[in-house]
């Protein structure tokens, strides 16, 4: 456990500089949301009541009723795309850790892939940064939404717990990357987000093994994967039926794909 925490420690150095950069887009991109519902909703009271833009409109019933009935949640909805947008960035990096390593064929890597260890740990260690990597960004936005809440209600009026319940009450966040929920945040925040990397690594896996063939069967893998948790979704009201019956493909597809990577690793996939 120490070699892979080491190995971690090695391999967050090398990307730190593209996290930080991760954070600030999002911390920008929920600031400039922010700005802009805020803005539309004082030019839109303003015009419809002939009256000048100004902060004090948010304030006014009709500014708080739009704050309250259409603000928060529409922030809520872009800042999820936005979310979204900066959790695929962090899975196209999950993708490049290892043709980075392959292709540029660097002094770290070739040692790891030539000393008499068992070459699985590159894969637990490489896992682990994506993985943590988008859980910091998922408790970054949910950093992010507590200060917005807070920023909006002072600007508004709207009080603080009036605020929390549209966000907690908001279908489409319930819809959202990031759910509020226990089981939903456990399932998808938390177990999908391993589920999703170890999917992606397994891909890249059967490619490096088997080449040009490997990288159809490898998006056939990845694609299939996603299909088939589509379909189970799709064919069942959130229920705790649709809970067993996840958490059974969670664990068969775990298991399938660390399998498949730790004989392909081992076996098949060289420098």
């Amino acid at each position: 456990m120490s070699k892979i925490l080491t190995l971690y420690n090695i391999e967050f150095k090398r990307v730190y500089k593209l996290y930080l950069a991760l954070l600030g887009i999002l911390f920008a991109g929920n600031i400039a949301i922010v700005s802009r519902k805020l803005s539309e909703i004082i030019n839109s009271v303003a015009e419809d009541r002939n009256l000048r833009p100004s902060m004090d409109i948010l304030k006014s019933t009709i500014g708080k009723n739009k704050v309250f009935m259409e603000g928060i949640n529409n922030i809520h909805l872009s800042t999820n795309l936005l979310v979204g947008l900066v959790v695929v960035l962090c899975l196209v990096y999950s993708i490049a850790i290892w043709y980075r390593d392959f292709l540029g064929k660097n002094r770290t890597s070739y040692t790891l892939f030539t000393l008499p260890i068992d070459k699985f740990n590159i894969y637990i260690y490489k896992a682990l940064t994506v993985t943590m990597m988008i859980y910091g960004i998922i408790i970054a936005q949910i950093f992010a939404w507590i200060i917005e809440v807070f920023v909006i209600s002072g600007l508004s009026g709207v009080g603080i717990t009036k605020a929390i319940s549209s966000v907690i009450g908001n279908s489409m966040l319930r819809e959202g990357l990031i759910r509020l929920y226990t089981i939903d945040f456990i399932m998808i925040n938390i177990i999908g987000v391993v589920l999703a990397v170890v999917v992606i690594f397994t891909g890249i896996m059967i490619q490096m093994a088997f080449k040009r063939k490997g990288a159809i069967l490898g998006s056939l893998y990845v694609v299939s994967s996603i299909i088939i948790y589509g379909y189970l979704t799709s064919q069942s009201v959130f229920t705790d039926r649709v809970l067993v019956v996840h958490s059974i493909y969670y664990i068969i597809l775990f298991a399938l794909s660390i399998t498949i990577s730790h004989k392909l690793l081992n076996k098949r996939v060289y420098m």
